[in-house]
């Protein structure tokens, strides 16, 4: 076989079409059998159902994706890459990289996000440390809200996290930390108020664990006073039918009495 006809063998082989591909997308094996999913700059609002769950690498970038679900990457559970930079991504789940066991990185940059929570890694982190690989995470030029949600990510930026890098990594919230950059920034400034509580894009509610406005104590406040409540109702409840017990047995003993002797009555 001549040279030109295996070079033409191998291109081949390196970009075999993949038939069932979402039609916005085109979908690639390499010569491994590693399918890349490129459906960068396409106009999505958001993310296709049908990605091929052999899919190794997904391209989703420059579209208008506004947010990451739970369901958002199902079955997708080979990828090793995800690149979402240059949408309008303002909320993701906790639970979008639940079943990402072999995620290497994940490019989040240039969206819209304001907060984005720890427990969103949890899984990604612990399968490459157990697995002995690296992960990554891309999170510049967001509109990051320096409030407590984000005090978590402000102290790995600041310990010289390997996970998360520190460029262009700054506020945009609060007016007195605008402009700063999140690991030059006090832990005791990453405060909240009951206006930050916020839901997450499942409908769940995403209440900042360690706000300010919501202190420990204070929820330990709130649930006695439930259980106070639940405690003095029961006894209302136990006091009520005890008196009507007793005027129905008052009654009888009336009526009994007035039928023996009703010159007494």
């Amino acid at each position: 076989m001549a040279l030109r006809d295996i070079f033409l063998l191998s291109m081949a082989m390196t970009a075999v079409t993949v038939q069932a591909c979402p039609s916005a997308c085109k979908c690639t094996v390499s010569l491994y059998g590693e399918m890349v999913v490129a459906c960068g700059g396409m106009g999505l609002t958001e993310i296709p159902e049908d990605i091929p769950h052999r899919a190794v690498y997904l391209v989703l970038k420059d579209n208008n994706i506004t947010k990451i679900t739970s369901y958002s990457f199902k079955g997708l559970r080979n990828l090793q890459g995800i690149d979402l930079s240059n949408n309008k991504i303002n909320h993701i789940s906790s639970a979008a990289l639940r079943h990402l066991g072999h995620l290497d990185d994940i490019d989040l940059s240039r969206n819209e996000l304001t907060s984005v929570s720890e427990k969103l890694f949890d899984f990604p982190i612990s399968s490459a440390k157990a697995q002995g690989r690296r992960f990554f995470v891309y999170l510049a030029n967001n509109p990051w809200g320096c409030d407590c949600r984000m005090a978590w990510l402000a102290q790995e930026l600041a310990g010289g996290s390997k996970t998360f890098g520190d460029r262009h990594m700054e506020c945009a919230t609060p007016a007195a930390l605008a402009g700063r950059g999140l690991s030059e920034i006090p832990q005791t400034s990453f405060v909240c108020t009951g206006r930050d509580i916020s839901f997450d894009s499942d409908g769940i509610i995403a209440t900042p664990e360690e706000s300010t406005a919501f202190p420990v104590a204070y929820k330990v406040a709130v649930v006695f006073g439930c259980i106070t409540g639940l405690v003095t109702i029961l006894l209302l409840v136990l006091t009520a039918m005890l008196y009507q017990k007793r005027r129905i047995r008052l009654g009888s003993k009336y009526e009994l009495r007035w039928n023996k002797h009703p010159e007494f009555v």
